[in-house]
This record gives C-alpha cells, structure tokens and sequence, in this order.
C-alpha cells in the first residue's frame, strides 16, 4: 500500500452511525510502515470526529476503541485524545467486563457489522477506553471539527515471515455509563454505541 493512499475516508467500512447521541466516530487512520520485517513495530494512528455537527445534539461518555488483532502483537498506545482538542490528552485502560460485553450480540454494530461476528478472526480483543467520560457536550461549531487522535502501537512477532500478515480490527464508540440508571461501572443494554469501524492487514517481509 502506497503511502499517498495511507490516509483513507473510509467510506466503504465505516458508519455514519444513526444515534441520537453525538458520539465520536474514527474517520481517518495512519500507518507508518508499508510492512514489517519480523519485531519490528508499526504505529497505527486513528482520528475520531463528533457524528453529529450540530452543537445541540451531543453528549459525553467513555471514548472506546474495541480492537481485534490476529498473528500481531499489542504494545500498547498513546493516551486518548492525544492533542487535547477536546479537554485531555486522557488516561486509558483496558476492561475485560467491557470487552465481553462488546463481543456480545448486539453490542457492537457498525455498518451492519456485529464484533461479536468477528470475534472468530481475531485471536486476541482488547480495549483501549478513557478512564474519565468526555466527548462533544457543549461544543462550539469550531471544535466539532478538531479531531481526537489515539495513536496504537504493534510490533510484528519475531516469527514472522515473508508470505504472513497481521490482521487488525477497530471499532470506535463510546460507553455511556448509567444511561438508564444502571450499575455504575458496569456495562449493560443500551449504554453502548459503536460508531464506526476499520479492519486492515499489515505485510511481513523478510
């Protein structure tokens, strides 16, 4: 893959999600390598912009990625909003509660595309998810347009030979904790909204 055709508008894998809430949706994402050799390390660069451009219709909540990931290694990632255009950069974690919750039927949709489906492909799921709620609440006109950048980091295995990849899958959301007056901290029906996906594969080279 080229590096002019890194940056992509994801018109065939991602949704312009149908919520009422103005959550974040990942538009654009980076690679830094064109493949790797084994070890090696690629970062992924994702940028989320509000859904919705209207200045009313907007809401805060936990910013997730839910990402699947096959014959690649996670190394970890930058923290969540990374350029502070929306009040952080803000500390994340991974939360196996949420993660079974999203690998769940009827969790996480995007774009017709349940996670829960895919879950299959991909030996390993993790989430990366902002530790406080924030997001697109009370935002000027200006701001719906600056983005939220999260940066994830993979390193190919040592293993890795010429004619393997490493598969990767994003869905981005947002986790409104509470919604219906649930369980704090705990994730249940209806306080989950994925926003939109992408799924690429890395190259191996000797």
């Amino acid at each position: 893959m080229k590096r002019s055709r890194i940056w992509l508008l994801l018109a065939l894998l991602l949704a312009i999600a149908l919520v009422t809430s103005g959550c974040f949706q990942i538009r654009m994402f980076k690679i830094n390598k064109d493949s790797l050799a084994a070890g090696e390390m690629v970062t992924v660069r994702t940028e989320a912009f509000p859904v919705s451009m209207s200045t009313v219709d907007t809401n805060e909540g936990y910013y997730f990625l839910l990402i699947g990931y096959d014959n690649i290694d996670w190394q970890g990632s930058s923290q969540i909003d990374a350029d502070g255009n929306w009040g952080g950069p803000y500390n994340k974690g991974n939360n196996a509660a949420l993660v079974a919750f999203l690998l769940t039927a009827g969790n996480c949709q995007s774009i017709g595309i349940d996670a829960a489906d895919m879950e299959a492909s991909f030996e390993d799921w993790r989430v990366v998810v902002s530790l406080e709620e924030f997001g697109p609440e009370g935002a000027t006109e200006a701001q719906l347009g600056l983005r939220n950048r999260t940066q994830l980091y993979f390193n190919a295995p040592a293993t890795a030979q010429e004619d393997q990849r490493g598969d990767i899958v994003i869905f981005s959301g947002i986790w409104d904790d509470g919604l219906f007056g649930g369980i704090d901290g705990t994730p249940e029906a209806g306080e989950t909204f994925c926003t939109g996906l992408v799924t690429f594969s890395v190259p191996y080279t000797d």
